[in-house]
């Protein structure tokens, strides 16, 4: 591949699921998989229980956005991100709380930054 990793996804993803009160945000933290692998997020899932006030989804890799979009309506909204993150890099998955209930779910899967190594 030209980037340099391996980007076939195994047949599990792993999911995981935020659900907060009320006007509160949703935040899923993936954590650092260890030097040699990234992480990447192959499909998100997010919904609010109304039409927001102030509805937005964001990711970042290691304290950098790389994702920020305005949702306007209540959902739900499927998002195909397929992005993979830095080398080692935490990622965070935040759905604003937008003053009504939101939920976020996040499908992600550690892979090798290394032509040839096995995914874990």
């Amino acid at each position: 591949m030209s980037q340099g990793y391996d980007r076939q996804y195994p047949v599990g993803l792993t999911p995981q699921v935020d659900a907060p009160a009320v006007n509160t945000a949703a935040v899923v933290t993936i954590a650092a998989p260890g030097v040699g692998y990234r992480t990447l997020i192959k499909q998100l899932l997010w919904s609010y229980s109304a039409a927001p006030t102030g509805g937005r989804l964001t990711i970042t890799d290691a304290g950098v956005t790389v994702l920020d979009i305005d949702i306007i309506a209540g959902g739900p909204g499927p998002l195909m991100a397929d992005y993979t993150g830095g080398d080692n890099a935490v990622l965070v998955v935040t759905l604003a709380a937008a003053t009504i209930t939101g939920k976020l779910t996040v499908w992600s899967h550690k892979t090798s930054t290394i032509p040839g190594v096995a995914r874990s």
